[in-house]
C-alpha cells in the first residue's frame, strides 16, 4: 500500500476511531486484506508506508492482543494476520470495509493496462483523512490514463463486491487531469485524496 496517502500523521482515524492510531488501522487493514500471506517487517513498511519501527512496536502490541501472529523465518519476523482468534471473522468485514478499499483497489486497479494513477476521493477520502462523519455508503475513484474504461469498470465491480461497497470510478485522461479547469477536478485538487497508483516502491 507504499505511500497511499498523503498524510504520515498518526491522528486517530476517522473511518474507524475505536483504534489507536491511523498507523495501526493501516497495519492491520494490510494484514487482514491479506489474510493467509505473511510478511516480513521491511516487506510491511515498504507495502505500506509506515516507518519500521512504528511497525515493530504495533506489531508487539498487536501481538499480545492476540489480533496478529508472529513466526521465525531464519533471522527474519513474519508477521500475520491470526486467521485462528475468535475475532477475526468480524475483524476482517470491518477491515475490509474500512482500510481495505486502498489495498484492494490498488491491487486491482494495477492490473489494468492503461492505468497511470488512480486515487479514491469524496467521502470516504476525506474519513480515511480523519474528517468524522457517517461511514460512506461508496467509493469514488479517479482513474488517469488511457486505460480502457470497460476495464476499469470490471475492476471496479469485481473491489466492490469483495468489500461489500460500491466502487464508482471516474476515468480522465492525463490532459483532462493536468489541464483541464472545470468545477470538478478543481474541487479535487483542494479535496483529500487517497493516492492508488503510482505506489512508491
Amino acid at each position: 500500500m507504499g505511500a497511499i496517502i498523503r498524510s504520515v500523521s498518526e491522528a486517530p482515524p476517522g473511518l474507524l476511531p475505536i483504534f489507536r492510531s491511523r498507523h495501526q488501522l493501516e497495519l492491520l487493514g494490510y494484514l487482514f486484506v491479506h489474510a493467509g500471506s505473511a510478511f516480513s517487517i521491511a516487506e510491511l513498511e515498504r507495502r505500506t508506508g509506515i516507518p519500521q519501527q512504528t511497525i515493530s512496536r504495533e506489531v508487539d502490541r498487536l501481538v499480545k492482543a492476540g489480533l496478529i501472529s508472529v513466526r521465525p523465518a531464519g533471522r527474519m519476523k513474519l508477521v500475520e494476520a491470526a486467521a485462528g482468534s475468535s475475532y477475526f471473522p468480524e475483524l476482517r468485514a470491518l477491515l475490509l470495509k474500512v482500510a481495505g478499499p486502498a489495498v484492494v483497489l490498488r491491487d486491482m486497479l494495477a492490473k489494468v493496462v492503461g492505468v497511470q494513477e488512480a486515487y479514491i476521493f469524496g467521502s470516504w477520502a476525506l474519513r480515511y483523512e480523519g474528517e468524522l462523519g457517517p461511514p460512506p455508503a461508496d467509493i469514488d475513484v479517479l482513474v488517469v490514463g488511457d486505460a480502457d474504461p470497460d476495464a476499469v469498470e470490471a475492476a471496479c465491480v469485481e473491489a466492490g463486491l469483495r468489500l461489500g461497497l460500491e466502487v464508482n470510478p471516474v476515468v480522465l485522461s492525463q490532459g483532462e487531469w493536468r489541464r483541464s479547469q472545470s468545477g470538478f477536478i478543481r474541487q479535487l485538487r483542494q479535496d483529500p485524496i487517497v493516492r492508488l497508483l503510482p505506489a512508491e516502491q
